[in-house]
C-alpha cells in the first residue's frame, strides 16, 4: 500500500506545478498588455507635443514668379478666428449614423491653367465640383477649356493684369497705360477663346485692381457681357469693391486662404482646414490653389470625403451670388 499512498502525493505535486505555471503565464500576459499600453501612451504624448503648422496671416498679398512661366501668388492671410469649440475645426469624429448638419460651402478655384495640360488632368478626375481658371492666348488655352467642360467642371477666365512688382503677367494682359478701348479689345479677344464663360478673376493684378479708372472699365465690360468678377485679393489696396458698387454690381472676393503659400502637404492641409473654419463662420469660403502644385490634387482627393462627412458641401463659383445674398441677409 505504500506505493498506493505515494502515488497520490506525486499527482498533487504535479497539479501544483501546473497551477504555478499558469499563474506565471497569466502574469506574463498582464505585463505584455501593460507594456503595449505604455508604448501607445508615449506615442500619443509625443505626437501631441509637435508644434502646429504656422499659417501666414488672409488679405493683403504680394506676388512673385516661380521658375519658368508659372507665377506664384504669396498671401499674407488675415487671421483666422479659432474654432469656437476650442478644438481643431476638422478633428476626426466618430461616424454618426444621422446626416451631419451643413456647416458651410467650400469653393476651390484652381488658377494658372493653360501652360501644361498634364498638370491639369489630375484636377479633372477629382470628385465633386471644381472651378478652374484659364489663362488666355496660350497654346493650350482652348484645349484646356474643352477638357474642363467635358469633365463637368467649371471654367473661368484668369485675366492677366499688371502687378506692382516687375512681373510679366503673360499674354492678353491689361496694363495701367491702356485706354478703355484697348481694355475692351483685350477682354473681347480673351473671352472669345472661352465661349459662354460666366466668371473671371485676376491673374497677378495688384496694380490694376488698385486703379479705380481701369477697374471701372473692366467691370463695365463684365457687366455688358454678363460676366461676374472675382477679386483674388492680391493687394490690400484693391478698389474692386468700390468700383462694383459704383456700377451697381455685387462684389465677390476670395475670403479663404491661398492653398500653396507653402508648398508641402502638411501646410496645404492646414490651409484647407483654416478655410473650412471661414466657411463655418461666414457660410462659405473661396480658396485658391494653383494647377502647378503637384501635391494639391492628391490632398483634395483625400480630404473630400472627410469634409463631406463633417458636414461641409462643395460647390463652384456659380453658386456664389446666392451664397453672398444669404450671408448678407442673415447679417453674419
Amino acid at each position: 500500500m505504500e506505493e498506493g499512498e505515494k502515488s497520490p502525493k506525486r499527482s498533487s505535486r504535479g497539479k501544483g506545478k501546473g497551477r504555478s505555471n499558469r499563474r506565471l503565464w497569466a502574469l506574463y500576459g498582464v505585463l505584455v498588455v501593460i507594456a503595449a499600453l505604455l508604448v501607445v501612451i508615449t506615442a500619443e504624448l509625443t505626437r501631441s507635443r509637435q508644434p502646429p503648422v504656422a499659417l501666414p496671416p488672409l488679405g493683403a498679398t504680394e506676388e512673385r514668379s516661380l521658375p519658368g512661366n508659372a507665377p506664384e501668388v504669396l498671401s499674407r492671410q488675415a487671421p483666422v478666428k479659432p474654432d469656437p469649440s476650442g478644438g481643431p475645426a476638422l478633428a476626426v469624429r466618430s461616424m454618426a449614423r444621422e446626416r451631419p448638419r451643413e456647416r458651410g460651402i467650400l469653393i476651390f478655384v484652381i488658377d494658372d491653367v493653360g501652360y501644361n495640360l498634364n498638370e491639369l488632368k489630375p484636377f479633372l478626375s477629382l470628385p465633386g465640383p471644381l472651378t478652374l481658371s484659364i489663362l488666355p492666348q496660350l497654346p493650350d488655352t482652348r484645349r484646356a477649356f474643352q477638357m474642363i467642360t467635358e469633365a463637368g467642371k467649371v471654367a473661368i477666365l484668369h485675366q492677366p493684369m499688371e502687378a506692382l512688382a516687375a512681373i510679366n503677367p503673360g499674354p492678353g494682359a491689361i496694363y495701367a497705360t491702356m485706354s478703355q478701348g484697348q481694355v475692351d479689345e483685350i477682354l473681347t479677344q480673351n473671352i472669345a477663346e472661352l465661349p459662354g464663360i460666366e466668371w473671371m478673376n485676376n491673374h497677378e493684378g495688384s496694380k490694376i485692381t488698385s486703379d479705380r479708372a481701369v477697374m471701372d472699365w473692366v467691370l463695365s465690360f463684365a457687366k455688358e457681357h454678363h460676366i461676374q468678377f472675382l477679386d483674388s485679393r492680391t493687394t490690400s489696396a484693391s478698389v474692386v469693391e468700390s468700383a462694383a458698387q459704383g456700377l451697381g454690381l455685387p462684389y465677390f472676393e476670395r475670403n479663404g486662404p491661398f492653398l500653396d503659400d507653402s508648398v508641402n502637404r502638411k501646410a496645404i492641409t492646414a490651409y484647407i482646414e483654416a478655410g473650412a473654419q471661414v466657411a463655418e463662420r461666414e457660410g462659405y469660403a473661396i480658396m485658391i490653389g494653383h494647377v502647378w502644385d503637384r501635391d494639391l490634387p492628391g490632398i483634395l482627393s483625400w480630404i473630400y470625403p472627410k469634409l463631406l462627412a463633417e458636414g461641409f458641401r462643395f460647390d463652384t463659383l456659380r453658386a456664389l451670388p446666392e451664397l453672398v445674398k444669404d450671408h448678407e441677409s442673415t447679417g453674419n
